[in-house]
């Protein structure tokens, strides 16, 4: 599936800190997309359109929200995105972050990650998802599907779990997200 809108507009976050995505019904399946955006009455800012969108360029069905997915993470480590000229100021982007963060927002739509190998590639071991708050998070998504002696152990190892931290991203960002009903 391909939303082709990925932007700090579309994302918001509930009361529980969850983000969710909304703007669901722009998706289509990635057989069908081409990799054209979304009609001119629901485009994102100019400031997040990918080079690809004022020229004709061959890309993936993907390469427009994986751009996307860039110009969000970068507001969520450095703020608002003035222009896509600034996305080549990293700043606060996470250092083991920077080179999955960088495909993303490649000039050549063609050589950005698909979302799947993206997200492979930032779980290898030493890189930023590689960690246990996102260990702790994928498994509690999966419980009900867990064996009995798997969720035993994952209980009684989550306080140790509990105690660490990882690098999460600016929490103004909660703020400036919308809310589910819209009074963010």
């Amino acid at each position: 599936m391909v939303h082709r809108n990925v932007c700090l507009a579309s994302v918001f976050v509930d009361k529980s800190g969850e983000w969710l995505l909304s703007g669901m019904e722009l998706t289509e399946s990635d057989r069908d997309a081409p990799g054209e955006g979304p009609p001119a009455s629901l485009s994102p800012p100019r400031k997040y359109l990918p080079p690809e969108a004022t020229k004709s360029t061959r890309s993936h069905a993907w390469s427009r929200d994986m751009w996307g997915l860039g110009c969000l993470m970068w507001e969520v480590y450095n703020g608002e995105l003035p222009g896509p000229e600034k996305l080549k100021a990293i700043k606060s982007i996470p250092k083991t972050l920077v080179p999955h963060w960088a495909s993303l927002v490649s000039a050549k739509p063609m050589s950005r990650p698909a979302p799947e190998k993206f997200i492979a590639n930032a779980r290898q071991q030493g890189n930023y998802l590689c960690n246990r708050f996102v260990d702790t998070n994928l498994f509690l998504e999966e419980i009900t599907l867990k064996e009995k002696e798997d969720t035993i152990n994952f209980f009684k190892a989550l306080p140790e779990v509990c105690a660490c931290r990882a690098t999460l991203p600016n929490p103004g960002l909660q703020r400036r997200a919308r809310s589910p009903n819209g009074l963010g």
